[in-house]
């Protein structure tokens, strides 16, 4: 069993997506504010310079706020 990096205290890389890997419709998490938690239910419903629109997977338009990649990925 391979415990270095449990040993050296580093967890999992977690990557950050680019705008070229998620495209519109694409499903998505997002990062809760609040609490920092991933929160399923998302579609991507736009790319920005800064980041992503996203949209809920049950209907609506875009919520009104860009959310930049390091809020943002894959489901």
């Amino acid at each position: 069993m391979d415990t270095a990096g449990a040993q050296s205290g580093v967890g999992p890389v977690e990557m950050i997506p680019e705008p070229d890997d998620l495209a519109a419709g694409a499903a998505v998490q997002v990062r809760n504010r609040f609490d920092g938690r991933w929160v399923s239910g998302f579609l991507v419903a736009g790319v920005e310079a800064g980041g992503f629109l996203v949209s809920r997977c049950s209907g609506g338009g875009a919520l009104p706020l860009v959310f930049p990649a390091t809020d943002v990925r894959r489901s």
